[in-house]
């Protein structure tokens, strides 16, 4: 592959990009000289550990200047892998390499980050031009426990721990899976550049599945990843991290934990930025977030591009979690559909299409931003409380931090009931802390055959700035309940046209807060669908609201 085609490709604007993708060649420029593992003794017998014979092919390869692995069909029980550079590893269609359960057979891997050293199956460090293809499998041969969840303490309820507080609160018994040792990772490539994963099905990690570490130009296509969505603890699907130049494509997720997930881990030497990434055409699901940047956020987060995909039986769909400080700017969701579902299991999330929060790890990490965040074209149905909301200090608003420049444009919300004993919806959107907020031809509705008493109104926007509502349908949770369809509270600088009620809408629109001000509509109700078309609350001032 001609990686220097995708460097330039993330230089030019997004509608490019897409176009860029496409001339794309397949493959690495990879040596023509083939190194079948079982010329080197391997026995593609299962029993046997083979990691030696896998290892002496790559070992000559790299001494011959690269060259193609070539592992045949056949089960192949190994341990730690280091991949070198110019090394295509190619397993063939009914090729399995087996994760050994035996901890001895795998190397400890320095990390630079709170893990100090690691377990991984197929590892490469400071390598260049390198590939894993093939039809063949990686099988991690992943163990799980189910045992009592302890709850923690000193929960932030509001941000982080509603889902678990809420459950004992019901009586819900929490327990998960715990792993059972080795907690090996599938894949980490480290500090390294030219990368390719092409149509492999990565099964069963302990750990992380595949891991992109402080690396660049790189193409995932094709790949399948599965782990457990009841007990595959701590199994995210594809981990890219403090990495750059990225195209994730034609990819299918089934994951016990986040499907893709972008983040920038703590590293003594200094945290790098995630820059440059599509993720395209990929089909997911997940026991915890669908897509999602975050929570490690150490250094920063520019250029992110999700478009024509599709989430379904997921925790959450589209998230970004700030916890560390970081800055997160340029993100778009583009041609989305996302199908959320609350777990009956212990896992992050709620069933909520779209969650965009940023909090402090503890009371040290610095505060976080987010800012030009577009999601345009997404369909989703979900069971949760999707939220938007900036930084909110648990002790003073003055050191409230806004989120910056958040645009919906063409999105639709269907609220499902839960039918669990847990409930946990209110709002089906619910936007705090917000400078610079665009919703345009947005459609909020909830399944009107089965309801929940929390159910409340569609949107509730609170401390907001810069807003402007255009062509905004929707009903309140309960028909024709006296909570409104859509709250403003302390909402400044607004302008709010073309908002009607759907069938059964009560109070459509409701003003509330001493902040709000200046605050204009326009064509609101104009087809009459909703009993009343606005309220405004006798603390506001008069001409505030016109």
């Amino acid at each position: 592959m001609n990686f220097k085609v995708i460097h330039s490709c993330f230089k030019k604007p997004f509608i490019t990009l897409f176009l860029c993708f496409l001339i794309i060649p397949l493959g690495i420029s990879a040596q023509n000289a083939h190194y079948n593992v079982k010329d080197f003794g391997a026995t593609g017998q299962k029993e046997h550990l083979q990691t030696k014979s896998i290892q002496a092919a790559i070992d000559a390869a790299a001494a011959n200047g690269g060259g193609t692995v070539y592992i045949p069909a056949g089960d192949y029980l190994s341990g730690t892998i280091h991949l070198r550079s110019n090394i295509n590893l190619y397993l063939e269609n009914g090729a399995t390499i087996w994760g050994s359960r035996q901890e001895s057979d795998y190397q400890m891997i320095p990390y630079n980050t709170i893990y100090d050293k690691i377990p991984v199956l197929i590892y490469a460090s400071n390598v260049k031009n390198v590939s894993i293809k093939g039809k063949g499998r990686v099988h991690g041969q992943a163990r799980r426990e189910l045992r009592e969840f302890k709850v923690p303490r000193n929960l932030d309820r509001y941000l982080d721990g509603d889902e678990i507080s809420n459950a004992v609160e019901a009586g819900v018994e929490m327990k998960r899976y715990v792993k059972i040792p080795p907690y090996v990772t599938l894949v980490l490539f480290s500090e390294s550049e030219q990368i390719t994963l092409e149509d492999v099905t990565f099964e069963e990690s302990n750990f992380w599945t595949v891991h992109l570490y402080r690396s660049k130009t790189i193409m995932i296509r094709g790949i399948q990843v599965y782990s457990d969505m009841v007990s595959g603890v701590n199994a995210d699907g594809i981990g890219i991290d403090s990495s750059r130049d990225v195209i994730i494509t034609d990819v299918r997720i089934k994951s016990g934990d986040d499907g893709i997930v972008l983040k920038t881990s703590y590293d003594r030497r200094g945290s790098l930025p995630v820059e440059n990434v599509l993720v395209s055409n990929c089909i997911i699901s997940s026991s915890s977030a669908g897509m999602k940047i975050g929570t490690e956020s150490f250094a920063d987060f520019r250029n992110i591009h999700f478009q024509n995909c599709i989430i379904d039986d997921s925790n959450r769909g589209l998230n970004i979690v700030i916890r560390d400080g970081a800055l997160v700017e340029n993100v778009t969701f583009t041609n989305i559909t996302v199908n959320t579902e609350r777990k009956d299991w212990f896992w992050w999330g709620n069933g909520e299409a779209i969650w965009l929060v940023v909090t402090k790890r503890n009371a040290g990490s610095r505060v976080g931003q987010i800012r030009d965040v577009a999601f345009e074209n997404i369909r989703a149905v979900g069971q949760g409380t999707s939220r938007i909301q900036g930084y909110v200090s648990n002790t003073d608003r003055r050191d409230a931090l806004p989120l910056e420049n958040i645009r919906l444009r063409n999105v639709s919300f269907y609220m499902n009931p839960e039918g669990k004993i847990d409930k946990r919806a209110t709002h089906l959107l619910q936007i705090r802390e917000v400078t610079g907020l665009t919703i345009e031809d947005v459609v909020m509705d909830w399944n009107p055959e089965v309801v929940e008493l929390e159910w409340s109104g569609a949107m509730h926007i609170a401390e907001a700035s810069d807003v402007r509502l255009h062509r905004i349908r929707g009903r309140q949770g309960i028909v024709r309940s006296a909570l409104p369809v859509f709250h403003l509270h302390n909402v400044t600088d607004a302008l709010i046209e073309d908002v009607e009620g759907l069938s059964g809408a009560g109070l459509l629109l409701y003003f509330s807060g001493t902040e709000t001000k200046n605050v204009q509509m326009e064509r609101i109700n104009r087809l009459g669908r909703a009993q009343r078309a606005f309220r405004v609350d006798a603390e506001i001032r008069r001409g505030e609201v016109r």
